[in-house]
């Protein structure tokens, strides 16, 4: 995801890449793999020239992990000692002296959802209000067995006339003014979603309110339900230039959609590596501006030039059902 309102989220440059390929397929025919893939960064450098992808170190395009249970890595953490524990025994909100808000630490309609993101929902509470004098009830979070289901759902026309017009309520938790941590391990174990137009993600941002630098622990599409996004933002590049640098690497999860599975990024003041069910997948070294506490973010998010917009005719619905959320420090050997 990308948090700064006035910063327009950049899908991973691959899923660019393969979109022009699709509105031009000649291009398939008339190149070789290596001039093609040298041909549409090409182009992608003159549509979005401010865009630095870089893949992350030490990591193929895409880790398979079909075939592969966990793996039981070893952490240099103490597990039995976390720093952050929820178990969604209930929905704790900030409101009653729990961990999370739900919604964004910003002004105005950019509270409910990332504008530049293109992004069809507002994120909602029971006590979402919109332009109404009273609550319209709209709650996205449900609870049962220790597992939190996120919902994304359309709303009635008379819903939609009191939310700026948006069609889609969905939910957000953020522990923006409770819990931040610098370096250590954050785990969420979760099932993602096979519909279209929906946008899980488990990430982190600067507790000082700065963007970039961010870093993405998990994101999915609906549409490709087996690619899990692990990425970086940061302004800190080795040409200087004031502009963010991402990083990318894809896990492949075959039952991510229809299995829980986790998820986690081990932060360290030197490097950062992605992990899915324990096997590491990728790893780059800690941008210069890692090095100050972040909080956590977890949200479905509907639409966006990324995801695709869901069908006006056929309305779409789908969750994101989380067990867990954790966070661990790191152990002063390591």
């Amino acid at each position: 995801m990308t948090a700064n309102p006035m910063e327009a989220r950049t899908p991973p440059w691959w899923n660019r890449t393969l979109a022009t390929a699709h509105q031009h397929p000649r291009l398939l025919q008339l190149a070789s793999g290596l001039l093609l893939a040298l041909s549409l960064l090409a182009l992608l450098l003159v549509l979005k020239p401010d865009l630095e992808p870089q893949l992350a170190q030490n990591v193929s395009p895409t880790a398979d992990l079909a075939d592969k249970g966990p793996q039981n890595a070893t952490l240099p953490i103490d597990r039995r000692h976390p720093t952050f524990a929820e178990e969604f025994d209930r929905l704790r909100l900030q409101p009653q002296g729990g961990p999370w808000r739900t919604s964004f630490d910003y002004a105005g309609i950019a509270a409910y959802t990332l504008t530049t993101n293109g992004e069809k929902q507002l994120y909602v509470d029971h006590d979402f209000r919109g332009t109404a004098s009273a609550p319209l009830r709209l709650n996205p979070f449900g609870i049962a067995n220790g597992i939190l289901t996120i919902t994304a759902a359309p709303v009635s026309d008379a819903e939609a006339s009191k939310m700026w017009g948006y069609r889609y309520t969905s939910g957000l938790l953020t522990t923006r003014h409770h819990f931040a941590q610098l370096y250590g391990y954050f785990e969420i174990r979760a099932r993602l979603t096979d519909t279209p137009s929906l946008w899980p993600a488990f990430w982190l941002l600067p507790d000082d309110g700065s963007w970039p630098p961010e870093i993405d622990v998990l994101e999915q599409l609906g549409r490709e339900p087996e690619k899990i996004t692990m990425s970086t933002v940061s302004n800190a590049t080795s040409s200087g230039k004031k502009r963010p640098a991402y990083t990318h690497a894809i896990a492949n999860v075959p039952t991510a959609a229809t299995a829980f599975h986790t998820y986690g990024l081990l932060w360290t003041p030197r490097q950062l590596s992605f992990y899915v069910d324990g096997q590491e997948i990728s790893n780059t070294p800690t941008p210069s501006d890692m090095h100050k506490p972040m909080y956590l973010l977890v949200n479905l998010a509907v639409g966006g030039p990324w995801a695709h917009d869901p069908d006006p005719a056929h309305p779409t619905t789908g969750t994101f059902t989380i067990d867990y959320i954790r966070a661990y420090t790191i152990n002063s050997s390591k």
